[in-house]
């Protein structure tokens, strides 16, 4: 399951950070292989497992590689030599990460704001797969935008990734908006800021 690096550079071992991410990946690139088992570790273990795959030859590993993208970015396994290695260069990658996904959250709940539905849709879509699909404000507004173009696999599918993450409240508030019939953006300034 490694990546091969460009200009024979070897090969990069992923890691994820949630089963979810890991799931996402071998459904999407795996499909066709042998049957793809997890390991979890704690940090300690992983730095362990990073100096198990260099003797392997492996000398590089990306966390959360994106499925459907070909870009991204190797770490050397020798760059992280503790536990506390692990955790910080895990929290910079979540914290961009999140970052991302409130940008483009922004941006997507700003054009629904503004009726433009397409838009908002394609923003938030692209955003679920290609920098996270386990962000419940995603799926609300999502499910809203179903709402508001009648496309009810749309609707649909947000309910079912908002039910999926126990999101309980993000939930009744889709299945009102379903009631009224009407998409409802106003709420969203609680969790992505005044836009």
């Amino acid at each position: 399951m490694n990546l091969n690096l460009p200009d024979n550079g070897g090969q990069c071992l992923p890691i994820f950070s949630t089963p979810l991410r890991a799931a996402d990946y071998a459904r999407t690139l795996l499909h066709a292989g042998p049957r793809v088992r997890y390991l979890s570790t704690s940090p300690q273990q992983a730095v362990g497992m990073l100096r198990d795959v260099e003797e392997m030859g492996i000398r590089s590993f990306v966390l959360d590689p994106c499925p459907r993208c070909s870009v991204f970015t190797a770490i050397q396994c020798t760059s992280v030599k503790t536990g506390d290695d692990a955790v910080a260069l895990w929290a910079i990658f979540k914290a961009t990460e999140f970052s991302r996904a409130t940008l483009y959250l922004t941006y997507a709940l700003c054009a629904a704001r503004a009726g433009r539905l397409e838009i908002a849709r394609d923003v938030a879509l692209e955003t679920v797969g290609h920098v996270t699909l386990d962000d419940p404000r995603l799926h609300l507004l999502l499910g809203q935008i179903g709402v508001g173009l009648r496309d009810r696999t749309l609707f649909r599918e947000a309910g079912e990734f908002l039910a999926f993450f126990k999101a309980e409240a993000w939930s009744r508030k889709l299945e009102q908006t379903a009631r009224t019939g009407s998409p409802d953006f106003a709420d969203f300034a609680q969790c992505v800021g005044d836009s």
